[in-house]
C-alpha cells in the first residue's frame, strides 16, 4: 500500500513538474511572439536590436541583455544593450570576439553557456554577472550576429525552455533583420537610380549647352566668311574664332571619352611613359589662351620622368589641370607647375595666382558639374566636368588629387599617382 501511495505521489509530482514546465514554455513562447511582433515594426536594424535586447532580458529574467548583427561581413556591425549603461562594456567589438562561438551555435543549432566556453564567463564579469547564455542570430541566408543574456549565480540556472526559446528567437530575429536589410538595399538602389537619372538629365543639359555655344560661334563665323564681308571690318578673324570653337568642341569630346573610360574602368595598362613630355604637351595645349591673356608658365620638372603609368589617362588629368589654372588666372598671371618622383609616387603640383576657390566650395570642387558660387568664377566658361573626371581617373589609377586655395589669391592642386617600378636609372 505504501508503495502504491509513493507511486501516486511520484506521478503527481511529475505531473506538477510537467505543468510548470509547460507553463514556462507557454509563457516564453507568448513572450517571444510578442517580442518578434514588436521587432518587426521597427524601422531599421539598430531599433530591432534595442527592442530585442530589452525584451529578451525581461522575458528570461536576466540582468543584462545584448544583441549584435553584422550588417556587412567584416565591415559594419550594430549592437544594442539593456540596460543601456552596460553598453560601455559590451560594444560592437564583442561581435568579432565571440564569432567562433557564434559559429558553433549556428552550425550545431544550439546555445552555449559559461560552462561550455570560459570566454562567456569573462564577458559576464565585465557587466558584474557570472552566468551567460549565447545564441546565434541568423536566417536561411546565413549567420548575422548573436544574442547574449547574463545572470548572477544567485539566479536559477538556465532552463531547457529558456535555452530553447533564445535559440529559436535568434533564428527569427535573423529573419527580421534580413528582411529589413533587404528593404534598406532596395531603398538604396531606388535612390541610386534616382540620382543616376538626375545625373543623366544634368549631363544632357550641360553637354547640350556646351555643344551649342561653340557650334553657334562656328555657324555665325562661317556665315560671315560666306557673306564676302571684308575681314578687317569685322573686328576679328572668323577663322580664329572657328578654330577656338573647334578646339572647345574637341576638348568636350575628349572629356566625355575620358569620363566614359574612367566610369567603366577602361583605363589602359601601365606602360613606360615620359610624364615630363606629357606635362609639356599639356602646357602647349593651353598655350594659345595663355598668350592671349598674358599668362606665363613656370615649369619645375626633370628633363624626363619615365614611369610605368597609363599615359593617356594621366595626359587628360594634366591637360584639365593646366587648362583650369590658365582659365581661372588673372590676366598677366603665372601658372607654376612642378613634377617629381618621391619613392614609388609621382607628384604633380599645379598652382596659379588667380581668383581662388571660396572655402565653402572647396568640399564640392571635385563633384560632377560643380560650379563655384563666386560671380567671378561663374563668369568663366566651363561645364564643371574637368576636375570631376580627373578625380575619377586618378581613383582608378590608385592615386589622389587635393586642393588648397585662398579666395582672391589662387589655388594649388596636388596629384599623386603610385607606381611600383623603380625609378629610371635606379639600381
Amino acid at each position: 500500500l505504501l508503495e502504491a501511495y509513493a507511486g501516486q505521489a511520484r506521478l503527481a509530482l511529475h505531473s506538477l513538474v510537467m505543468q510548470e514546465l509547460l507553463a514556462e514554455q507557454l509563457r516564453l513562447a507568448f513572450g517571444a511572439e510578442e517580442l518578434l511582433h514588436l521587432a518587426g515594426q521597427q524601422p531599421d536594424a539598430p531599433a530591432v536590436l534595442r527592442e530585442v535586447s530589452a525584451g529578451l532580458t525581461e522575458m528570461v529574467d536576466a540582468r543584462v541583455g545584448w544583441a549584435c548583427v553584422e550588417i556587412a561581413a567584416g565591415v559594419h556591425a550594430e549592437a544594442a544593450c539593456h540596460p543601456p549603461e552596460a553598453a560601455a562594456h559590451l560594444g560592437t567589438d564583442i561581435c568579432t570576439l565571440i564569432e567562433p562561438l557564434v559559429a558553433v551555435c549556428w552550425r550545431d543549432d544550439r546555445t552555449l553557456t559559461q560552462d561550455d566556453a570560459p570566454l562567456l564567463g569573462r564577458l559576464a564579469g565585465l557587466v558584474g554577472q557570472q552566468e551567460a547564455l549565447l545564441a546565434a542570430v541568423g536566417s536561411g541566408t546565413g549567420m548575422w550576429g548573436a544574442l547574449l543574456v547574463f545572470r548572477t549565480t544567485q539566479d536559477q540556472p538556465w532552463t531547457t525552455p529558456e535555452r530553447d526559446v533564445v535559440r529559436r528567437l535568434g533564428r527569427h530575429v535573423g529573419t527580421v533583420v534580413g528582411h529589413l536589410e533587404g528593404r534598406r538595399r532596395d531603398r538604396a538602389l531606388v535612390e541610386e537610380l534616382r540620382e543616376l537619372d538626375a545625373y543623366r538629365r544634368e549631363l544632357v543639359v550641360s553637354i547640350t549647352h556646351d555643344l551649342k555655344t561653340p557650334l553657334t560661334a562656328i555657324t555665325l563665323n562661317t556665315e560671315l566668311l560666306a557673306s564676302g564681308q571684308r575681314l578687317e571690318d569685322t573686328g576679328h578673324h572668323p577663322v580664329d574664332a572657328i578654330r577656338r570653337s573647334a578646339l572647345r568642341l574637341s576638348g568636350l569630346v575628349d572629356d566625355l571619352l575620358a569620363l566614359a573610360r574612367a566610369e567603366e574602368g577602361l583605363l589602359g595598362a601601365p606602360t613606360q611613359g615620359d610624364l615630363a613630355v606629357v606635362l609639356r604637351d599639356a602646357c602647349r595645349h593651353a598655350e594659345t589662351e595663355a598668350q592671349l591673356r598674358g599668362i606665363t608658365f613656370e615649369l619645375d620638372a626633370p628633363g624626363e620622368l619615365v614611369v610605368p603609368v597609363d599615359v593617356d589617362a594621366l595626359s587628360r588629368v594634366f591637360v584639365n589641370l593646366v587648362a583650369n589654372a590658365v582659365k581661372f588666372s588673372l590676366p598677366g598671371g603665372q601658372v607654376r607647375l612642378g613634377l617629381r618622383r618621391v619613392g614609388d609616387v609621382v607628384e604633380l603640383t599645379c598652382a596659379d595666382d588667380g581668383i581662388g576657390i571660396p572655402e565653402e566650395d572647396q568640399g564640392t570642387v571635385f563633384d560632377m558639374f560643380s560650379r563655384s558660387r563666386d560671380p567671378l568664377a561663374r563668369g568663366v566658361p566651363g561645364n564643371g566636368m574637368g576636375l570631376a573626371i580627373s578625380q575619377r581617373i586618378l581613383a582608378r589609377l590608385g592615386g589622389s588629387i587635393d586642393v588648397q586655395s585662398v579666395q582672391g589669391e589662387g589655388s594649388t592642386f596636388t596629384v599623386r599617382v603610385p607606381t611600383s617600378a623603380p625609378p629610371t636609372g635606379a639600381h
